[in-house]
């Protein structure tokens, strides 16, 4: 654990396996483009061999050189609503278990909730489990992250780094385009396993790991420890040595009360708490994923450059 938040701290991003499983990167080399995840499956049975991983995908490449990430460019998202989205995905749900055994789905009439479980280290009691739903007939998607396994009670982890006011997971910023709809889900999902694995580095170690956009000053007041690296996007200083001052300068009560206004209480919906635990009876897609507002990171202003990311 230690040796990959030093490695997140370098730039260097590790790689995740099959089951969520996040390892340290042997390769040691930086890169700085967006791109945070090298994605290999351990080979099993008659496939293990001296290699001893496969990539996940055809796209998958070295960490020195890390794999395109979207299928096709963003102006073709919209032919991809309804049912050639529904059918890509469909399609991938099928093979997910391969990645993420366990991988359960529940389908509605515009899309499907998935359920899956992320180990994070070996031998580790610290599981993680994902619930996601994706819809397609308002193409959306969006993610809960909790400790525990599918199959132990889980507990929401945030509130850092989450979205307001539904606490989702927000492990990357949608102006990078570091990962869009119409993208591979296994892509996601390693996403979100190195989220939570940076979630379980500050609750062992009291440091978020890593690059990550904190766009706003009173966030940064707010949130981030001062041996953190700064998340204006503007340098690899740690927050101490870069903004902590200027955001210092203002007055606390406005500080607070503008986080308060931007942030508020961000927590699950009971629904979704409720279905995670007990796994009947799943919520209807258009009410938390449709009709709920754009996640609040979708409304701040675009980073100076593709580096900074949560």
């Amino acid at each position: 654990m230690r040796a990959i938040g030093q490695q997140l701290d370098r730039g260097v991003y590790p790689r995740v396996m099959c089951g969520g499983l996040v390892a340290p990167n042997d390769s040691a080399v930086p890169y700085d483009d967006g791109r945070e995840t090298q994605h290999v499956c351990a080979k099993s049975g008659s496939e293990a061999g001296a290699e001893g991983a496969r990539a996940r995908a055809p796209s998958s490449g070295e960490a020195s050189s890390p794999p395109p990430r979207r299928s096709w460019p963003p102006s073709a998202t919209a032919s991809l609503v309804g049912g050639s989205l529904a059918a890509r995905y469909q399609a991938e749900v099928e093979r997910l278990p391969a990645f993420y055994p366990g991988a359960r789905v529940w389908v509605q009439e515009q899309g499907l909730w998935l359920l899956t479980g992320s180990a994070l280290l070996p031998a580790s009691s610290s599981d993680a489990t994902f619930l996601t739903g994706i819809s397609y007939s308002v193409p959306a998607i969006r993610s809960w992250g909790f400790w525990g396994s599918p199959n132990f009670p889980v507990t929401w982890i945030g509130p850092r780094h989450t979205n307001c006011p539904d606490g989702s997971v927000c492990a990357f910023d949608s102006i990078d385009g570091t990962w869009c709809l119409g993208d591979p889900l296994v892509d996601l999902l390693d996403l979100y396993s190195l989220w939570a694995l940076r979630h379980l580095h500050l609750r062992l170690f009291g440091r978020w790991p890593g690059l990550q956009s904190v766009p706003f000053p009173f966030e940064r007041r707010a949130e981030l420890k001062d041996d953190e690296l700064c998340g204006c996007g503007e340098s690899h200083l740690t927050y101490g040595k870069c903004c902590q001052t200027k955001d210092m300068a203002e007055a606390p009560i406005v500080s607070s009360i503008r986080y308060s206004i931007s942030f508020g209480l961000r927590r699950p919906p009971d629904a979704i708490l409720r279905f995670v635990r007990e796994q009947v009876r799943p919520p209807a897609l258009e009410q938390y994923i449709e009709a709920q507002p754009a996640p609040l990171f979708l409304a701040r202003s675009p980073l100076p450059s593709r580096r900074a990311r949560h």
